[in-house]
């Protein structure tokens, strides 16, 4: 959850049941310990504090005859931490996302690739194509595929630019931002083993409810998505995360 402007890493994991609900207290602890070992340095330092949740399920759960439901009001960090008090900077950053991670089975590959070749841009643009088609008129338009063997990790741009690592593709988002923003990480002659899929919620997205309404919109896109491909969710899971993050300086 921490991280030291001077280069230093520290991570604090919560562990045990109730975990969202007892995120605040949580936060409020580690807070404290750190303040507490701000005091004891020699010299005066700001540590970046990143607290980061997500909830994952199958899309096509239901389909597979799972009868288990769960009822998160899915309200933003900030007013959450507040009505627990839990006191946070005003001055922080914020960025709430799903992903959804499609593999690139043989039978979707035979559909999408008509024939053998290196160049693997058919199946990417198709995919890319058919992705944003699902979400337009749905107010999703912050939007993102990485299909390059990465994963995704997702930003606030305030904090983050784009970048990647062996192992991460890191992706900047401006949350404040009202133009479109679509962003694809792919490459024609390399063909991975699956897609994943970002789908960013603005400021607006943010209710005095929470977040059911994007979620609601982000799942009708997700169901349109998977049967214009021929997704059998019957067989197959289609997994959703539902991300949000806050980080300030202390």
């Amino acid at each position: 959850m921490a991280q030291p402007t001077s280069g230093v890493y520290s991570h604090q994991w919560a562990t045990g049941e109730e975990l969202r609900s007892q995120a605040a207290s949580f936060h409020a602890k580690v807070v404290q310990l750190l303040n507490q070992l701000k005091e004891q340095l020699a010299e005066p330092c700001s540590i970046k504090l990143r607290d980061h949740q997500h909830l994952s399920y199958d899309l096509f759960a239901k389909a597979k005859g799972q009868k288990e439901s769960y009822g998160y009001k899915l309200r933003g960090l900030y007013p959450r931490y507040q009505a627990r008090q839990c006191e946070l900077p005003v001055e922080h950053s914020d960025i709430t996302y799903v992903t959804v991670t499609l593999p690139l089975s043989r039978a979707l590959k035979q559909q999408l690739l008509h024939e053998r070749s290196e160049d693997f841009s058919p199946l990417y643009q198709t995919l890319q194509d058919k992705f944003q088609q699902a979400c337009a008129g749905k107010k999703l338009d912050r939007l993102a595929m990485v299909a390059n063997g990465l994963t995704p990790l997702v930003r606030n741009s305030k904090w983050d630019q784009h970048d990647k690592n062996r192992e991460l593709q890191k992706i900047s988002f401006n949350p404040d931002c009202s133009e479109p923003q679509y962003l694809t990480f792919w490459q024609a002659d390399n063909l991975v083993e699956s897609a994943h899929f970002v789908l960013v919620a603005s400021q607006e997205d943010n209710t005095e409810m929470g977040y059911g309404r994007f979620m609601n919109q982000v799942e009708d896109a997700l169901r349109s998505f998977a049967k214009s491909i021929g997704f059998d969710g019957q067989h197959q899971n289609l997994t959703v995360r539902f991300f949000q993050h806050i980080s300030y300086v202390l």
